[in-house]
């Protein structure tokens, strides 16, 4: 393997990424659904010819295993932190990308009552789970 560049559209399926980028992906303290969602952004948004797609909240849904919630909270917190840039399309399937300013990266843009406020909706919405599982089984 050289020490060449490779971009997104390299035959290895490389995918091109600064050091800073990395760096800074490792410094946020995000959940597991914000990590798996990312990463299923770049699954369906990189490929040989492009570096942006309309993604569905389906498509990510379907790939990491999180309910359509999840996906959606997911999807908020890295829009604000500045990860993903998401062009909304009303009545059509939103364009999602990965944003290459890595300065614009980071928690540092998520104001602290937004991220508690995001965790108590999680925790309440898995509370509802949890409870609606205890429920079904009871029934069974």
């Amino acid at each position: 393997m050289t020490d060449e560049k490779r971009s997104a559209g390299t035959p290895e399926g490389y995918v091109a990424f600064t050091k800073e980028m990395i760096l800074e992906f490792c410094r946020c303290r995000f959940f597991k659904s914000e990590v798996r969602a990312l990463f299923a952004v770049l699954y369906l948004t990189y490929d040989d010819y492009r570096m942006e797609a309309r993604v569905s909240i389906k498509a990510i849904e379907e790939l990491t295993g999180l309910s359509r919630r999840m996906v959606i909270y997911a999807l908020q917190i890295l829009e604000i932190a500045g990860f993903i840039l998401i062009e909304r399309i009303e009545g059509n399937i939103s364009k999602i990308s990965i944003n290459q300013d890595a300065t614009q990266w980071g928690v540092q843009n998520l104001g602290e009552n937004y991220l508690k406020q995001l965790q108590y909706k999680r925790d309440k919405y898995i509370q509802r789970f949890i409870n609606q599982l205890q429920k079904d089984i009871k029934t069974k």
